[in-house]
């Protein structure tokens, strides 16, 4: 058994050409045990444009919010980050950067089949389970109606082998990101009493 030991030194990075991944470190099931150790900042690059992206974390941190991690805690850094936009009169008090028409960060409500406004960012965790639909213009410079190419990051120790079974409840649609540092075969993914499985 190998372990690479971070000491939260290790940054994935992401960027237009490319995204680091974390491959497989088995080697195919050869070397079992092999294991990153620490915490490791993993980034996800956006092109330039408004719009709205699914989104997931493959890192796990029971501290980390959206506010500490994609809105870089309130701090404008060129090039990461986003401003989050809220509806409601209290958006301050909420984590949200900016008053806007819509809510920019959503998880899916299966219960109503509607995507419903995070609370609070400054509350709300970076789960590694969940797809959040998030709106970004650009970086944390820009505001309405301009945009730029911005980069994601959070940090965690990662998300590797076999993850936890997702149960989702009957005759209901489910948002589930996608929990690894690495692209992933959706033809290798079983299924239980699933009629159907949709990838974004």
């Amino acid at each position: 058994n190998k372990r690479f030991r971070s000491l939260g030194f290790l940054t994935l990075k992401s960027n237009a050409p490319a995204t680091a991944r974390v491959a497989d470190l088995t080697n195919g099931g050869v070397n079992i045990g092999n294991t990153i150790v620490g915490d490791v900042t993993m980034e996800r690059y956006l092109l330039n444009g408004r719009k709205w992206r699914l989104l997931a974390a493959p890192t796990i941190n029971a501290t980390q919010t959206i506010s500490s991690s994609w809105q870089e805690n309130y701090v404008n850094v060129p090039g990461y980050g986003f401003n989050a936009a809220d509806t409601r009169a209290d958006y301050a008090a909420r984590g949200f950067d900016l008053p806007g028409g819509n809510t920019s960060v959503k998880l899916f409500n299966g219960l109503t089949s509607n995507w419903d406004a995070v609370d609070n960012t400054n509350v709300t965790p970076i789960n590694s389970e969940k797809g959040y639909i998030t709106f970004v213009a650009g970086d944390r410079s820009i505001t309405f109606p301009g945009s730029n190419a911005t980069t994601f990051r959070t940090t965690g120790t990662l998300n590797m082998g076999t993850q936890a079974l997702i149960n989702v409840t009957a005759n209901q649609f489910m948002v589930i990101g996608n929990p690894y540092p690495s692209r992933i075969d959706m033809r290798n993914i079983s299924r239980t009493n699933l009629s159907a499985m949709y990838y974004v």
